[in-house]
């Protein structure tokens, strides 16, 4: 199932994502129920985005006015401080 509603989360399934005209956003375009949505993020997060939710995958939403994308909570064992610090 495409749309799922569970205690306020939604659920959608990621379609693909498009570059726009402008170098520093992007689009994800999320499936919901039949109709497509489409999610403008900064362009930096795009590869993290991908990475976590590849074409075809379920992602969980939240819409207050405009639609989120909820990333998964790191492990508490996850290297947090090996990041590179200049990302943003």
């Amino acid at each position: 199932m495409v749309c799922q509603l569970n205690l306020g989360s939604i659920y959608g399934e990621v379609v693909r994502y498009k570059t726009k005209l402008d170098p520093k956003l992007s689009d994800v375009i999320v499936k919901i129920g039949n109709r497509n949505i489409k999610i403008t993020v900064d362009s930096r997060q795009t590869p993290f985005i991908r990475k976590e939710y590849p074409a075809g995958s379920l992602v969980e939403l939240k819409f207050d006015g405009v639609w989120h994308i909820i990333s998964q909570d790191s492990p508490c064992d996850f290297p947090v401080e090996s990041m590179d610090g200049s990302t943003y």
